[in-house]
């Protein structure tokens, strides 16, 4: 039994001293590590960057195109012009006179026995190599489009800040999901510590109890009532251990760490002032918010998509300049170039951006309109958020307040029905119930500290600042 107990110390020591030798991790150190590891923000920062490559895009549209070619191909012989055909003619001379057989056909020869004839070849003249290289660059400058490339490019410098303030949102939102994660761990943690105090305390009362009933001065009753608290308070510890447990599972979770992974945090709930008014903070909220400067964005990439579609009433106008050289081996002898400038002109029809020139402007002027209206409305969402947060905030503090105050009171209660029952006035239910009230009066004040962290997070989130 001692050997069990030995080992068992040991163990203990081993887990105290490697908590204790990992740093304890404060909220901000939480809000950092989830803000690096979370995938949600590292998908929406892939986003920023695949933004930033459409924006690159739009400015590559405006600079010049260049294209080189080469070439290389091969004739199974060269390519000539033929005049005439293959001949054979009769030899037409004295000593030799042509002779024909019956059939009118030329006749042998006596001696060689070959025909009698001479072979005239058919002739061609080359018109090509066998052999064919060949190079070309070629550079195109868009001259002019109305402004519908700049003004395109600007809408993309425009979708990229966007994003990046989505980003913003994103992690904004995040650290009030791991603001919430850490305080609840705390809060859990801290109700742990309310529940071993309360088994304390009623251990300490039911001794006092089984003392008294031995000495004859109470009935059974009251002893078997302290039992029964006892026993109701040590399944709220279990049940507050628990709780605890999935808390730091939570947490872990908000911030992209394996499930399993010990928590060393810093076991208190911080509770700073709100330093600005109602009106402060609805003022700094619509001055920081990144959803209206999202929609500030957009308005005025509506005011440019206006002026991109209205440039499909002007033509488009671009240079072109070509070099070539073309022969029969590596080393091309053969150039030539050309230059000249081109205009295209959409008079009426559909632009090669898609819609005419005037439904295109006819839906930018609608989307501008659309923007404006949003941007209303998430302003008046926007004063609604501060103001229940801002409210909420002072409601908590008021909370906090009348709860430090109830737990003066509950110990003082607590300690008098106490010494009451030691003097055999009042019974086992008076301390019981002075008992359940200081347990209540702090998880309330518990909770009162954590609504108060919580409202603070979401009224600095509401403003734009978290």
């Amino acid at each position: 039994m001692i050997k069990k107990a030995i080992i068992t110390v040991l163990i203990l020591f081993l887990i105290s001293g490697e908590l204790l030798s990992q740093d304890v991790m404060t909220v901000e150190d939480a809000l950092r590590e989830a803000v690096e590891n979370y995938p949600g923000i590292k998908s929406i920062m892939e986003e920023s960057t695949i933004k930033g490559m459409d924006k690159n895009e739009a400015l590559i549209r405006m600079l010049p195109s260049v294209k080189f070619k080469y070439g290389y191909y091969r004739l199974n012989e060269v390519p000539a012009l033929q005049i005439g055909s293959d001949a054979y003619l009769p030899v037409l001379n004295e000593q030799s006179p042509p002779r024909f057989d019956s059939s009118g056909n030329i006749a042998l020869d006596w001696d060689t026995r070959r025909p009698l004839v001479a072979y005239l070849p058919g002739q061609g003249i080359p018109m090509g190599t066998q052999d064919n290289h060949s190079a070309s660059i070629e550079i195109t400058q868009v001259l002019f489009t109305g402004g519908k490339l700049y003004q395109n490019y600007q809408i993309a410098k425009d979708t990229v800040k966007s994003t990046d303030l989505q980003t913003e949102t994103a992690i904004r939102e995040l650290k009030v999901k791991v603001i919430q994660a850490y305080y609840s761990v705390v809060a859990s943690r801290q109700g742990i510590d309310v529940a071993k105090s309360a088994v304390e305390s009623l251990e300490a009362h039911l001794k006092q109890a089984m003392a008294l009933f031995r000495a004859g001065q109470i009935a059974k009753n009251d002893v078997l009532q302290a039992q029964v608290k006892l026993a109701e308070t040590e399944q709220g510890l279990i049940t507050a251990e628990n709780m605890a447990k999935k808390a730091e599972s939570a947490l872990n979770i908000t911030m992209a760490k394996p499930v399993l992974d010990p928590v060393v945090i810093d076991n208190y709930i911080r509770t700073p002032p709100v330093g600005e008014t109602l009106d402060d903070a609805i003022a700094t909220a619509l001055a920081n918010r990144q959803e209206i400067k999202q929609l500030d964005i957009y308005m005025d990439s509506a005011t440019k998509a206006i002026k991109a579609a209205k440039g499909g009433y002007s033509p488009n106008i671009a240079a072109n300049y070509k070099y070539e050289r073309k022969g029969p081996d590596i080393n091309i002898e053969d150039d030539q170039w050309s230059i000249g400038v081109g205009i295209e002109w959409t008079l009426f029809g559909i632009l090669q951006e898609g819609g005419t020139a005037y439904t295109n402007v006819a839906k930018a002027r609608a989307k501008q309109s659309q923007a404006l209206l949003q941007k209303q409305k998430k302003t008046d969402e926007v004063i609604l958020e501060v103001k229940d947060a801002y409210l909420t905030t002072i409601a908590a503090k008021a909370k906090m307040e009348v709860g430090i105050k109830a737990i003066e009171q509950a110990e003082e209660n607590l300690r008098i029905q106490k010494h009451r029952f030691n003097l055999q006035a009042c019974t086992t239910t008076d301390v019981l119930d002075a008992q359940t009230m200081m347990n209540n009066s702090k998880i309330d004040y518990i909770k009162a500290q954590v609504e108060y962290a919580e409202a603070f997070a979401k009224l600095k989130a509401a403003m734009g600042t978290l």
